[in-house]
């Protein structure tokens, strides 16, 4: 990186030079001809063509908000600057997308963000984009008996391993002094779990949304408790470290537009929820659900920078983390500063 700025630095002297003695034989005319024998702007004619390429998923509101409301193009349409904003199922996808040179910039949960960081990938949080404790919830099957995490004992219990519902499941479990060993726990992804309840395999499972919605309304179960009383489940806003090597001063633009798309859907609820059903993706009333349990922020609350780092522990403790990072080696904070936002 130092070797980098060094070269570039030389580069630019090189150049001051090369500029100051074209301007003693050519005045202070700062314009150049093109074939035409035209003069044109140097400064105009010479912009870097930036393209940025932002990962989002279905049921996310802020970047498809920035695009529909023309954000992106008031920010940058005179800079040669286009953003790009992409669909993907998962986390998972999405780094893959960044190992693959194909994203800048993504919404992302904070265990594969902090997972990826951790084990090597280069990659850096930049800003926050929601917490939503309310909307992860355990939902129990009608006739199980669960009326409280208590209830678990004994019971045949699933979620995601690995993931902030398999973290919410420990915690459950651990308030009430009990651990995994306790229930029987099964591992499943969001499409199988459902089912399993519906088959009688499965007495109670952790999820979210939409799941959440299908569970109660597609397979008569009912929510026991939320995430609120045991963890503040976060989202990230994950920068690749080229692009901000490259690009600082986007960058920092490119926070001022996310703080402004978040301020905009907290402001406009229908409106955004209109936005993200327009795909047709996430249906309406899950997209309410969502809306109704989420607090959009685009900086860190104390809670957060707090439940970012249980989520160091639990990765830790999982043993998908063979070291422990502290916060300064997850997080940079220089571009929300920079943006005036914090």
């Amino acid at each position: 990186m130092r070797s980098k700025m060094l070269k570039k630095a030389v580069l630019s002297l090189l150049l001051v030079g090369m500029l100051g003695t074209t301007m003693l034989g050519c005045g202070s005319d700062a314009q150049k001809t093109d074939s035409s024998g035209a003069k044109k702007n140097t400064s105009e004619s010479e912009k870097e063509e930036i393209n940025i390429v932002i990962g989002d998923q279905a049921k996310y509101f802020t970047f498809k908000v920035a695009q529909e409301q023309g954000l992106f193009e008031k920010e940058f349409a005179d800079d040669n600057i286009t953003v790009t904003v992409e669909n993907f199922v998962d986390g998972t996808s999405e780094l893959e997308a960044f190992s693959a040179g194909a994203l800048d910039f993504a919404i992302i949960g904070d265990q594969p963000a902090v997972s990826a960081i951790s084990n090597g990938s280069p990659l850096t949080i930049v800003g926050a984009y929601c917490s939503n404790s309310k909307g992860y919830v355990l939902c129990a099957a009608d006739g199980s008996g669960i009326e409280s995490v208590a209830d678990l004992k004994g019971k045949k219990v699933a979620a995601t391993s690995g993931t902030a519902l398999h973290q919410l499941l420990l915690l459950m479990l651990e308030n009430e002094g009990m651990t995994i060993n306790d229930i029987e726990y099964y591992s499943m992804n969001s499409t199988e779990y459902l089912p399993a309840v519906a088959s009688g395999d499965i007495d109670a499972v952790v999820v979210t949304e939409p799941e959440r919605t299908n569970a109660i309304n597609e397979y008569n179960m009912y929510q026991v408790c939320d995430a609120s009383e045991y963890k503040t489940i976060i989202n990230v806003i994950l920068a690749g470290n080229e692009f901000l090597e490259e690009h600082p001063d986007v960058a920092v633009r490119m926070m001022k537009v996310f703080e402004e798309a978040n301020t905009w859907v907290k402001e406009n609820k229908e409106e955004a929820i209109d936005i993200v059903a327009e795909s047709g993706e996430v249906p309406r009333e899950t997209l309410e659900s969502i809306y109704d349990t989420t607090e959009f922020s685009t900086v860190f609350s104390d809670e957060q920078v707090d439940s970012l780092m249980k989520t160091v522990d639990f990765l830790y403790n999982q043993e998908v983390l063979l070291t422990k990072p502290e916060l300064e080696d997850l997080f940079d904070d220089t571009y929300l500063k920079e943006a005036g936002i914090m």
